[in-house]
């Protein structure tokens, strides 16, 4: 969820938005894993981003995603734990960074303002073990709505619903998904398909931005490593 510039349209920040849901399905639990995507945004040139995934030794996770391309770069790490009962994440540190042509912003999360809601890293984590939840398959009721924070730590909306479970062709090979349509509240004309990978929560096989019904970005998967010994196959 790294913010490149903001005349791009559609920079990591914003494609990269993360969800957290609230339906009672059983979450699925995080697996370590490192990937490797393409962003293609308007007329600006393609970037290339790098997710990691951790658990550190102390049962805390860390969330590592940079983004570079010709002209401009950013960096956003969070980390956060999960609760006892291994229900809910609980974010603990968020920072980011973004530079144009060499300047740009630092920004530091404060967890004593989050108001209970997740920042961008830990939501992205989020949405893959929230994919069970009937609550937000059913097409006959309002898709479900999420809260986060942004790197200002504005609070933002998010409205999105599982659509299909498609399997995609990619640089890597014919990938099982799980296709999450979202929109933000404000601007209802625009719309994201996100396709996930529903064995490691926060992957990203393949995502479209469209404007009007107009493909506006791509970001898809182009390496992918897992972590774990035991991770899902």
């Amino acid at each position: 969820m790294i913010r490149l510039p903001r005349a791009a349209t559609l920079g990591l920040a914003t494609l990269l938005t993360g969800l957290a849901s609230v339906a009672q399905a059983e979450p699925r639990p995080p697996y370590p894993f490192t990937a490797e995507y393409r962003l293609k945004a308007g007329g600006w040139p393609q970037a290339t981003i790098e997710q990691r995934l951790e658990r550190q030794s102390d049962g805390e996770w860390s969330s590592l995603m940079t983004a570079s391309a010709s002209i401009a770069s950013g960096r956003e790490y969070g980390q956060f734990h999960l609760d006892e009962d291994g229900d809910r994440l609980i974010a603990d540190d968020f920072q980011s960074r973004y530079r144009l042509l060499g300047f740009g912003k630092d920004y530091r999360f404060d967890p004593e303002q989050s108001k209970g809601l997740p920042d961008r890293q830990t939501a992205l984590i989020e949405i893959g073990r929230r994919l069970d939840d009937p609550q937000c398959r059913n097409e006959r009721t309002p898709p479900c709505r999420v809260d986060y924070l942004d790197h200002r730590q504005r609070t933002r909306s998010l409205e999105y619903r599982v659509v299909a479970t498609p399997t995609i062709d990619t640089a890597l090979g014919r990938w099982p998904t799980v296709q999450v349509e979202a929109r933000d509240p404000r601007h209802p004309d625009r719309r994201f398909d996100f396709y996930v990978d529903p064995r490691y929560p926060g992957l990203m096989v393949k995502v479209d931005y469209y404007k009007s019904e107009v493909l506006d970005s791509q970001m898809w998967l182009t390496a992918f490593t897992p972590a774990a010994i035991d991770a899902p196959r």
